[in-house]
């Protein structure tokens, strides 16, 4: 079953992944993903499919 992550947690990543990929643009979406996922616990890909949607 998949993990149901709150909404701040969801808002803040995106936030983090926006000011990542903005302040080191020749970072790689899925390095920049899985950066912020590790110190979220979120999954890479997860995060990554969450920046696809938004």
């Amino acid at each position: 079953m998949p993990t149901k992550y709150p909404a701040e947690l969801k808002t803040r990543a995106l936030r983090l992944l926006a000011d990542h990929l903005e302040n080191n643009p020749d970072t790689g979406i899925y390095t920049a993903c899985r950066n912020i996922g590790e110190r979220l616990g979120i999954g890479p890909e997860t995060l990554r499919k969450w920046g696809l949607l938004d």
